[in-house]
């Protein structure tokens, strides 16, 4: 049974693994509570200054974008 704690973000550990993305709780520290997502890459775009590039997330809840700026 592997432990996912690579990475980190604000209250939680994640692991890229392929085209999926797994998150863990940081409070979760036996795994047993993973949310795992499924990535594609999404169309990039320049508008004005900004450079946006996006990223799909899905899981059995839906479809989201996630959006940088640069």
């Amino acid at each position: 049974d592997s432990k996912y704690r690579e990475g980190w973000s604000e209250g939680d550990f994640f692991k890229i693994d392929g085209d999926r993305l797994i998150l863990q709780n940081g409070e979760d520290v036996e795994a047993k509570d993973l949310r795992i997502f499924s990535l594609e890459q999404g169309s990039d775009t320049t508008i004005g200054v900004f450079e946006y590039n996006t990223l799909i997330v899905i899981n059995d809840y839906g479809r989201r974008i996630w959006k940088t700026k640069q």
